[in-house]
């Protein structure tokens, strides 16, 4: 039952008031200083009640924001000087003394409606905030789990030194990186970057970590050598995401470095920038315009042979760059970037400071970086 508070400064005019709306409403009348601290649905006040008691209404009113808590005020002719300015802003209704029944009627029903309505807004809004929190805890918990899976960073396999940086534009992030021995004369890395953001993109992240794992455990267990030829490994995973329905696909590099002759195979599944490679002297961009990985059934992959020079960096950098660089044209873009990898010294860290680049900053897409340095 709706709780109504009754304040009229005029006895009769609120012991008839409160006969009247007993049979369909609790009635709170008594001390109004107490009262108005108390739990109500809706206020009615005579006139020179509100001029003695606005301030305590508008205090009241502001510590039940944003909920909606109507104050209706009972108005004689002979008192209407006395509702003016702040008074009257701090009221919803104003009825006319005498008071038709039905006009009350409609006025009480129209208020007790709205702050129903706001109460019904209220407990949706709280769920929605439990929901989204619990959501943000998910995530956080996701976050932490997916850069788990990345690989240790600054880590030496045999002469290479393998180093990353993921900037993430949301809580989860569609890019991910991973570099691992193969066998005693191979190791691998690659890039990828999944279409879309979120929870989403970051389940196609872990699900491409596990079937890595599983293209390299069958070598190692002599089933299969198919990690050795990066081709064939895009062209499997081309088939697993379109198989999965899963609505993303990726771009990707996989590299395939030998050990004992510092060649590289790798294939390329619309990997844009092309890896940077700096020799000791210069930068080039090195790789093949390929499609990516989970879009088309037709896609092929091949497998591309590059002899390294004894000493060399290679960056890999995802394309969310592209869209925090001031240069205009996707040209200028690409030269700046040929011109950060300069020299030997060149490291991740020396890029972000570069390019004015924190977790900090709201960035629209993920960026991330690969390294691989060899020192000759």
């Amino acid at each position: 039952m709706k709780q109504i508070l009754l304040i009229l400064d005029h006895e009769e005019n609120r012991r008839l008031l409160a006969q009247w709306l007993e049979p369909h409403y609790r009635v709170l009348a008594g001390d109004a200083q107490v009262l108005l601290a108390d739990n109500f649905d809706l206020c009615i006040l005579d006139a020179t009640a509100l001029n003695r008691l606005w301030q305590q209404v508008e205090s009241r009113k502001a510590r039940e924001r944003p909920l909606f808590l109507p104050f209706l005020v009972v108005i004689s002719q002979r008192h209407g000087h006395l509702i003016t300015g702040l008074r009257r802003q701090c009221v919803d209704e104003l009825i006319a003394s005498p008071v038709e029944k039905m006009e009350l009627v409609v006025r009480l029903d129209n208020l007790l409606h709205i702050r129903q309505l706001s109460l019904e807004l209220e407990a949706v809004n709280t769920r929605l905030h439990k929901n989204l929190q619990r959501m943000k805890d998910d995530e956080s918990g996701g976050r932490h789990l997916q850069f788990q899976l990345l690989p240790e960073n600054h880590k030496h396999i045999g002469p290479y030194e393998f180093s990353h940086r993921l900037i993430t534009s949301a809580y989860l992030s569609g890019d991910f990186v991973d570099y691992f021995s193969i066998d005693n004369r191979h190791l691998g890395f690659y890039m990828a970057d999944v279409s879309g953001h979120g929870v989403s993109s970051a389940f196609v992240t872990v699900l491409l970590k596990s079937y890595m794992a599983r293209y390299l455990e069958d070598h190692r267990e002599g089933r299969d050598s198919a990690i050795l030829r990066p081709g064939e490994i895009l062209d499997r995973l081309n088939h697993k995401l379109l198989g999965g329905h899963l609505d993303k696909y990726m771009t990707m590099f996989f590299g395939v470095l030998g050990l004992d002759d510092n060649r590289l195979r790798y294939s390329q599944g619309g990997q844009f920038p092309f890896p940077i490679l700096f020799d000791g002297t210069r930068a080039d961009f090195v790789g093949i315009k390929s499609l990516p990985v989970g879009l088309f059934e037709f896609a092929s992959y091949d497998t591309v042979e590059l002899q390294l020079p004894p000493g060399f960096i290679m960056a890999l950098i995802s394309d969310g760059i592209l869209e925090v660089l001031p240069q205009p044209r996707l040209r200028d873009k690409l030269g700046f970037l040929l011109s950060l990898i300069s020299n030997d010294s060149t490291t991740i860290a020396a890029l972000v400071r570069e390019l004015a680049l924190t977790q900090e900053n709201s960035l629209p897409d993920d960026i991330t970086f690969l390294m691989i340095q060899k020192r000759s």
